[in-house]
């Protein structure tokens, strides 16, 4: 998948930028609608059952109803129009700080927007990548926690796969933008 730039137009509605083109986003994106409404649901559990919660009344229509989860994730966290990174970057969400007129007082702050990213590893886990992300090498992570090279390299695969990431490099980047670990 190409990478994408999402922002709100001054029409209110949302548009992406992808290549060459920028259009709506609408119902018919639907290979975007089902990578974003995925990352929701592996990375931001409370947020996806508030969104949930929220458009309930759609459940008749899945389709709809999961625009309207996306469309308003992205609203709240990847509306802004820049391009100092792409929001869908690789099949990986950026998020961003959107300026809002009801930051302080939304009840979905710190849920919807802001949301806290889900992380369901072990302590283990957690420690050996941590050191990863602070720039350790397998050898010396091993060394530091007196474990063996292939335990320390299981344990940063296991990780990765179970953010639904294909490589390191994509975990390093969520750790550090997300603040992990």
């Amino acid at each position: 998948m190409e990478n994408i730039e999402f922002f709100v137009g001054a029409d209110g509605n949302v548009w992406l930028r992808k290549g060459n083109e920028c259009r709506m986003f609408s119902t018919k994106d639907n290979d975007i609608i089902e990578l974003v409404r995925d990352k929701i649901i592996r990375m931001f559990p409370k947020a996806y059952e508030r969104l949930r919660e929220t458009f309930q009344n759609l459940d008749f229509n899945k389709w709809i109803m999961n625009f309207n989860i996306v469309n308003r994730f992205i609203r709240c966290n990847m509306g802004s129009d820049n391009l100092q990174k792409f929001d869908v970057e690789e099949g990986f969400l950026n998020l961003e700080e959107v300026s809002c007129p009801l930051r302080g007082i939304c009840p979905d702050e710190n849920v919807i927007c802001r949301p806290d990213c889900k992380t369901v590893f072990s302590k283990a886990e957690k420690e050996v990548v941590k050191l990863y992300v602070q720039g350790y090498t397998i050898d010396e992570i091993a060394d530091k926690l007196h474990k063996c090279r292939n335990t320390v390299n299981t344990q940063i695969w296991t990780v990765t796969r179970r953010l639904g990431l294909d490589n390191r490099r994509k975990l390093v980047k969520l750790a550090v933008d997300n603040k992990l670990f």
